[in-house]
């Protein structure tokens, strides 16, 4: 695994296995192919503190195919939920291909499936306050938006205000998860590693939330009882 940046950790503090690592799976990033899940899978492993969670972001790519697409919901949904079906089952796979003792070691879930513990709503709370109530917090947001989607530029210079903020829930769902950690319903271990091919800005409104130098307002009213970290990493 190649890693080309290191957010709010070391490769020290990496290697000493300190954090249970998450992986967020993009339906619409084709990086995650099933050699690469394999290998993300394998790394994290081998330096995660005990487990491994891996989430399919299946209900936030709805929003996605909802607006920039421009589906109905219950369309959008529905794509969503096949597209997840499709990676679930890679991933399935690539962990039954696993030796016993790791396949304990993993879990697979949907996205629903991290958004039950106090702390994400709290979060999501937060942050969806701050998005409505503070133009300066709205305006990152939206540029996050306009800079994570290089392939849909005109797209998403042409939307609508209302489009806009639609678009923004994929954000607000998921900066919970990155500024917190991933813990998934029902389970004691909460995951603060995760890696990802490609940071984007919201990574980097991650640390500023994390550091107190970005929104320290909406920072003050965060729960960031858990130290994350994030790394921008690629199979060799």
């Amino acid at each position: 695994m190649r890693i080309e940046k290191y957010l709010n950790t070391t490769p020290e503090e990496v290697g000493s296995r300190r954090h249970d690592i998450w992986l967020g799976i993009s339906l619409g990033n084709k990086y995650f192919t099933a050699e690469h899940m394999e290998r993300y899978i394998t790394w994290a492993l081998a330096h995660t503190k005990e487990r491994v969670l891996i989430v399919i972001g299946d209900a936030i790519q709805a929003v996605n195919i909802e607006v920039l697409d421009s589906r109905t919901p219950h369309h959008a949904l529905k794509r969503a939920r096949k597209l997840g079906d499709e990676q679930h089952a890679v991933i399935s796979a690539v962990i039954a291909a696993l030796p016993p003792a790791q396949q304990e070691l993993v879990r697979l879930v949907r996205f629903e499936e991290v958004t039950g513990a106090q702390p994400y709503r709290h979060n999501l709370q937060v942050v969806e306050e701050a998005y409505e109530k503070n133009p300066a917090f709205r305006e990152a947001i939206r540029t996050i938006i306009r800079n994570g989607r290089k392939d849909r530029t005109e797209k998403i210079a042409h939307l609508t205000e209302e489009k806009l903020d639609r678009l923004a829930d994929y954000i607000l769902d998921e900066l919970p998860l990155y500024a917190n950690g991933a813990q998934a319903n029902g389970a004691a271990t909460v995951h603060t590693l995760t890696l990802y091919p490609a940071l984007t800005m919201l990574d980097e409104l991650c640390t500023g939330l994390w550091q107190g130098t970005c929104f320290p307002e909406v920072a003050a009213q965060l729960d960031l009882s858990n130290r994350t970290a994030i790394l921008d990493a690629y199979v060799e």
